[in-house]
């Protein structure tokens, strides 16, 4: 599975949530952060250009960003009317042939 793969599934988890399924939520966040590490680990092993260092070396660092996001704004302290209102709020979350903003971070890559 690739880093981008694995984000859309963790920000696609997010639904689960907000419509009432917070187990679900936390598997596919789980799995899907997983996932997201080890495909970022083979990437930041596998630099052949120096922007690809530089670029894995974002991509973890925005990560952090979006994880620290995700508890922030879907935290099982956050009522549920602020979880959804800040979700749909754009951009907190689109994915499109340009780039990528989940939970508020800009996950695109300008290399």
């Amino acid at each position: 599975m690739s880093t981008d793969e694995a984000l859309k599934l963790m920000d696609s988890g997010i639904l689960f949530k907000l419509l009432g399924y917070p187990e679900k939520w936390d598997e596919l966040l789980r799995m899907n952060g997983l996932a997201f590490e080890t495909a970022l680990h083979v990437r930041m092993n596998n630099v052949t250009l120096p922007e690809e260092g530089r670029e894995a070396a974002r991509l973890q660092e925005l990560f952090g960003q979006y994880r620290t996001a995700i508890r922030n704004a879907m935290g099982s302290g956050v009522p549920l009317t602020v979880q959804r209102n800040t979700y749909f709020r754009q951009p907190f979350s689109s994915v499109n042939g340009k780039g990528m903003v989940l939970c508020g971070v800009d996950m695109t890559l300008r290399y």
